[in-house]
């Protein structure tokens, strides 16, 4: 026993050594004794020199370490002794309710922000690390270089291998948090049992078993524990002002967009062979765009490409610490959206505009996520950024409208500034949103959402519309405005294909009859269906179809001229 102090009894014991409860003589107190065995593969003088520095400070959210001891056998931390136990023994109480779950995580992360700020990274964030004195004050316990030995492989990204050549790095604890997070409220840790590999599966598919969490807390975990650090909560505070306002801010990297130009500008430079005009204009690159690996990439390709070997090689060994990003990343986020897990398609989302943040597409569909996720501040901010990012998409300019809408105290002054708009998709809005007290259903959950159309990229780059159209009723052609998009719905609501009966919803669906492609919109009705199959959202119509709605059947030809 350590001189000057009197043994109690063990608290815990592990691979790094033991943790005894013990009485300081001098001051009567009780003390947790850490003793960690294995000196020889110890950095003695920065583990002294970070608990040195966390002693100087006091936290109350953060276990008071009192001193530091060095013996033959071995290195002891005599620490503040937390009789309230750990929240591993704690998961399985029933009154542990969400709310007081994510109010630890909150004080813990406030705790953490206090560590990372004297440069310190805890290294095994997990339950058994977060305690409670006899107040119930939650505390930060075990953390500093020591951990680098003590660590839990589970709470770690997979995509480190080799853990005895441990990288500080602060956003592994961000990750060690978000794991946490799962392992509290669901009271079990997402990846007991499972193997390296198949935990970087889930991780990329997104299956943490989180999906019964609110949209918001998906979200934040999702990018909490994102297998790409370059993806993830980059400090500490993202992460504690994403919980206290249930929302992630999305702001565009123009820095990226940059960078993405100057490579797609390289890249064609090489396609057309013109090396000397790349070598010329590469010595001007601004080096802080360099940090990116869409620009990197196309670099070291014109090095390998032009010889310099030895530059191509320093440029591609550097890119091959980055875990490579998921290239479908955006085929499963637009397969997310029409499941209707938006959550889950923003974590593929961003991951794929860190690799095209020149995309409008992407940008588009996390704006669709956003107006979901009835997030219309957050999509109202990153719309009007957008707009001055990408002027001539006229998707962002047509989809601002519904965020403005939606998130305005005074929808009316809205619709004043948008009273001379000659744009088919917000006049079809406009209505919609000025019959919704006669055409929604107050039992439907979001109904008025889905009978609003969010405008999708590829509606705007081919804007002309179908003149070939042709919608017939019993053998009759019906008459068609031209250039406009076809409601059809109950009589006496606006619609220009009205039908009577019970059957038939006020505004029931929306054909978009555009030159190359034409969609059918359900508006949540009270079912459309094409070809005998029931339409879920939305349907490319590409020939000659039967359309049922209620009692009346309608023939669709998206081209008259031609024989289907």
């Amino acid at each position: 026993m350590l001189q000057g102090y009197t043994y109690i009894k063990g608290l815990g014991f592990g691979g790094f050594g033991k943790v005894i409860l013990a009485r300081e003589e001098i001051s009567g107190r009780l003390v947790a004794i850490k003793s960690l065995n294995d000196k020889k593969n110890l950095s003695i003088d920065n583990i002294k020199h970070e608990i040195q520095i966390l002693s100087r400070f006091y936290h109350p959210h953060i276990v008071i370490y009192h001193n530091t001891i060095e013996t033959p056998d071995g290195l002891h931390f005599v620490m503040e002794y937390c009789e309230g136990g750990s929240f591993q023994k704690r998961m399985k109480e029933k009154n542990l309710s969400q709310s007081k779950v994510l109010k630890i995580i909150l004080t813990i992360a406030k705790a953490l922000k206090f560590v990372h700020d004297q440069n310190i990274i805890h290294h095994d964030i997990k339950p058994a690390n977060i305690l409670f004195d006899k107040e119930e004050t939650v505390k930060l316990a075990d953390f500093g270089v020591a951990n680098t030995l003590g660590f839990t492989k589970l709470y770690l990204p997979p995509i480190i291998s080799d853990y005895t050549a441990f990288v500080s790095d602060k956003r592994h604890d961000i990750y060690s948090l978000g794991i946490t997070t799962i392992e509290l409220l669901n009271r079990q840790h997402p990846f007991t049992g499972l193997s390296n590999e198949q935990i970087i599966k889930k991780l990329k598919t997104g299956d943490l078993g989180i999906s019964h969490f609110p949209d918001w807390l998906q979200e934040i975990i999702f990018t909490a524990t994102h297998i790409n650090e370059n993806a993830r909560f980059q400090t500490i505070d993202d992460f504690i002002e994403a919980i206290e306002n249930n929302n992630i801010a999305y702001e565009i990297d123009e820095k990226l967009i940059e960078a993405a130009k100057l490579s797609k500008r390289l890249k064609w430079l090489q396609s057309q062979k013109k090396y000397y005009t790349a070598s010329r204009e590469l010595p001007f690159y601004d080096k802080s765009l360099l940090k990116y690996p869409i620009l990197r990439h196309q670099v070291g390709l014109y090095y390998l490409k032009t010889n310099q070997v030895t530059k191509a090689k320093n440029t591609f060994e550097e890119l091959r610490s980055d875990h490579g990003i998921l290239k479908t990343s955006k085929e499963l986020a637009i397969i997310n959206i029409e499941l209707g897990y938006y959550s889950r398609a923003i974590n593929f989302l961003k991951e794929h505009l860190l690799t095209k943040p020149d995309d409008p597409e992407g940008y588009n569909l996390l704006l669709e996520c956003y107006f979901y996720l009835k997030r219309y501040n957050t999509g109202s901010k990153l719309c009007h950024q957008l707009i001055k990012t990408f002027p001539k998409e006229a998707c962002f300019k047509t989809n601002i409208y519904l965020f403005d809408r939606l998130n305005s105290h005074a929808p009316h002054e809205t619709d004043q500034k948008y009273q001379y708009t000659t744009n088919k998709f917000i006049l079809l809005n406009r209505d919609i949103f000025h019959q919704s007290h006669s055409i929604i259903n107050p039992n439907k959950k979001d109904n008025l959402l889905k009978k609003l159309i969010f405008c999708h990229y590829d509606l705007t780059k081919n804007p002309k519309y179908n003149d070939t159209l042709e919608i017939s009723q019993n053998g009759k052609v019906i008459n068609l405005p031209p250039n406009s998009i076809i409601t059809i719905g109950r009589k006496d609501f606006n619609n220009i294909i009205e039908l009577s009966g019970i059957n038939v919803s006020r505004k029931h669906c929306a054909i978009i009859p555009l030159k190359k492609e034409t969609w059918l919109y359900d508006l949540d009705s009270t079912g459309t269906f094409i070809d005998n199959q029931k339409v879920q959202n939305r349907v490319l119509l590409t020939h000659k179809h039967e359309i049922d709605i209620g009692q009346h059947s309608l023939t669709i030809n998206v081209d008259k001229n031609k024989l289907f």
